[in-house]
């Protein structure tokens, strides 16, 4: 962990899967840093190419081989971050579902005072995602609130004084 914790504290992009990235060409901003990218987003000139860390429950999906992956469980062939036990417990009592993987994160890096972080396309469902899922999500099946946390993401986004790339 304390690896980990040192490659992110000199500065991280946290790239999220909103589709409002397209045709904005920030992957080379993107790419100036190290980077944390969600699931098994494509690697374009708007994302950036990168592959430093990647936060995602279902690595067997990833096209592309990361440095870390950051996950709810060790998952054998990946150097893992597992998320915190308590941290996730305690993140679920403020937003009242499952948190997503973006939400985790975020929380993740102020819990651990992680203090220069830029957040690239993340609009909370605003704009489709860039991933492909096999099943759509509609507000009956979605398990993730959203708009809760939405709210408790760009507060925590002021609070920690961090850019938030819209």
């Amino acid at each position: 962990m304390r690896d980990f914790l040192d490659r992110i504290r000199g500065g991280v992009n946290v790239v999220g899967n909103a589709s409002f990235l397209k045709n904005k060409r920030l992957g080379q901003q993107i790419d100036l840093r190290t980077t944390i990218r969600f699931n098994w987003i494509e690697l374009t000139e708007d994302t950036g190419f990168r592959r430093d860390i990647v936060c995602t429950n279902f690595p067997h999906k990833l096209k592309d081989k990361y440095q870390w992956l950051v996950a709810d469980r060790h998952h054998y062939g990946h150097t893992t971050i597992v998320y915190p036990r308590a941290m996730l417990e305690d993140l679920k009592k403020i937003v009242k579902k499952k948190p997503s993987n973006g939400c985790r994160l975020l929380y993740f890096l102020d819990q651990f005072q992680i203090q220069d972080v830029n957040v690239y396309g993340f609009d909370w469902k605003e704009t489709p995602t860039m991933i492909f899922k096999e099943k759509l999500c509609t507000p009956e099946n979605e398990h993730h609130d959203y708009a809760r946390e939405k709210t408790f993401c760009l507060e925590m986004i002021a609070k920690n004084n961090w850019t938030h790339m819209k």
